[in-house]
């Protein structure tokens, strides 16, 4: 009892410069004062209730920094693990690692080996990262699918998908199972990796198994091969005894994605019969209907659903949009009464707002909304609405007024900052665009959509090529299934005068998306490389697709007269 009320002395001392309830971490590097104990046993306990504490009060450097400090003489599990949560959070992986060794060496659990993986991965040490995984396989006894999904349900969230990827797929090569291929699989499958996955699914076969068959489905309709995809489902079906209606809504997706709408309708009969009273159901066609703009259809058979619930709600708001019948449409979005279904019910209503009566009356309306509510992430959502607004029009000061305005009293916020980024950029202020995306980054290193944003004007605007590419390969290793930023790559190569490169992730970018912009890129990347025909075939398939204006197939067939090309 002597010992607390002497130990209780010292917390208040050590605390006393530390009351403020928000974050004053930013600005701090050292580590703070603490009481030093000649006793181990002392110093562990205080150190244990110390930086518990300190994490309540959100004084994060001082506790991370403390921590690692005494490493040594800490045995409180617990700590570690909210260490290593703390550590990865900040994107400080060595000292995850480091923690991670000594967590080891006091107790080697699943979790103190799953830290050290991912953060040996993040920091690309594949020999450390080995050692954890192989550790991790003995400890858990880890041979089946169940085990190895559990494991990589972990890496979903590791910013460099690049490292993981190359790590595994050596794992893969070298120790080959077909679980531990599957559980790969479907990582790779949360990365966007849809040629990946198509690759490795048809090297090993499905075999009819229904979870690889949904899988490949899935991955042929993301790189715009839908009828590669009812292929699948449709040797999957057949011979089915009982319909499954899942996998035949997914078939239902590939003969939308078609214009298959002949074979669509028995399609949508055949399920509808099983179930003809089954909302969920129902409401799937419908929403699919609506996804591929067959909008009359879809209100038909959301017409046929005799229940009424918000998500209805919703979707009939959506169908009058599309159909410019803006009075009924606000009608429906104004009955909702689901928050989840709330804020996108406003941004919609503002819509139909600035079609009836322009976007002063729409902008009205987001400001009202805007003031009464009361979480910042929602405030934050009805702001983006009023910039986008702003951005059709072009009113790309106003938006940088409105957002300098929100981050006076919130500087910090990145999706605020990001706009306004764009805005500038609009404005041909490049600097003030590379301000507001750099401060973004010293906020947050790993924003993918920054670094290539960044990476992406710097090549457009200006010839700071290398800088760049830095920005851009940054994004590209958090996230290389990203369309658009397999694009950037793409086209900083070619500024580069690397074209074969360039032709190389530009192929993947137009395989994955036909974003005007990304098929301009491909065709002129095309055309460096003197592939003629292939260049042909895009204008061929531009020219027959309804979604290109004419002006977009001129532009693209004027290319070939470019010298600059």
């Amino acid at each position: 009892m002597k010992y607390l009320k002497f130990l209780a002395f010292f917390f208040i001392v050590s605390l006393a410069g530390c009351t403020s309830s928000h974050d004053t971490d930013s600005n701090e590097t050292g580590i703070i004062s603490i009481k030093n104990f000649d006793d181990p046993k002392y110093q562990r306990l205080f150190n244990s209730i110390y930086l518990r504490i300190a994490l309540q009060k959100n004084q994060q450097t001082q506790a991370l920094n403390v921590f690692l400090r005494d490493i040594q003489v800490t045995r409180d599990i617990k700590l570690f693990s909210e260490m290593s949560k703390l550590a990865i959070s900040r994107y400080q992986y060595d000292d995850a690692h480091t923690i991670s060794r000594y967590w080891n060496k006091l107790e080697k659990s699943r979790e103190s080996l799953k830290f050290g993986l991912i953060s040996s991965l993040e920091n690309g040490d594949f020999v450390a990262a080995q050692s954890f995984y192989r550790d991790y396989l003995v400890l858990t006894e880890s041979s089946s699918k169940i085990d190895f999904s559990r494991l990589f349900f972990y890496l979903i969230d590791n910013k460099n998908r690049l490292n993981v990827m190359s790590f595994l797929k050596k794992e893969l090569d070298s120790n080959y199972s077909r679980d531990l291929a599957i559980s790969y699989i479907e990582l790779i499958y949360s990365y966007n990796m849809s040629q990946e996955v198509i690759d490795l699914i048809n090297n090993i076969q499905t075999y009819n198994d229904r979870n690889l068959v949904r899988l490949l489905a899935s991955s042929y309709l993301q790189i715009d091969e839908p009828e590669s995809a009812e292929q699948v489902l449709k040797t999957y079906l057949d011979g089915k005894k009982l319909i499954d209606k899942q996998v035949s809504l997914e078939l239902l997706e590939s003969y939308l994605a078609q214009k298959k709408i002949v074979q669509a309708k028995p399609l949508i009969q055949s399920i509808v019969d099983i179930s003809p009273t089954d909302v969920d159901i129902l409401f799937d066609i419908s929403s699919l209907l609506y996804d591929h703009n067959y909008y009359d259809l879809s209100e038909k058979y959301l017409s046929t659903i005799v229940v009424n619930n918000d998500r209805i709600e919703y979707l009939r708001g959506l169908l009058y949009l599309k159909k410019e019948n803006y009075v009924e449409s606000v009608y429906h979005f104004e009955r909702i009464q689901d928050y989840t279904l709330k804020i996108p019910a406003y941004i919609n209503i503002a819509t139909s707002l600035d079609k009836l009566n322009g976007p002063s009356k729409a902008l009205s309306y987001l400001d009202e909304i805007r003031g009464n509510l009361k979480l910042k992430a929602d405030q934050v959502r009805i702001l983006m609405k009023s910039i986008s607004i702003l951005r059709e029009k072009e009113k790309f000061e106003d938006i940088v007024t409105i957002t300098s305005r929100y981050l006076d009293d919130n500087p910090g916020d990145i999706s605020v900052l990001y706009s306004r980024a764009m805005a500038y950029e609009s404005m041909n202020k490049i600097d003030h665009m590379e301000d507001d995306l750099l401060k973004i980054l010293s906020i947050d290193s790993k924003n993918t959509n920054t670094l290539n944003a960044l990476g992406y004007s710097l090549t457009i605007h200006t010839d700071r090529y290398d800088d760049a590419s830095y920005y851009v390969s940054e994004a590209y290793s958090h996230d290389p299934g990203n369309a658009a930023i397999i694009d950037s790559m793409s086209w900083v190569l070619y500024k580069q005068g690397d074209y074969s490169q360039a032709l190389k992730y530009s192929k993947v970018a137009f395989m994955k998306d036909k974003d005007p912009e990304i098929v301009e890129h491909h065709c002129i990347i095309l055309l460096k490389n003197s592939l003629f025909d292939e260049y042909e075939k895009i204008i061929q398939t531009v020219i027959s697709s309804d979604s290109y204006d004419s002006e977009f197939v001129e532009k693209l067939k004027s290319l070939k007269k470019d010298e600059s090309i």
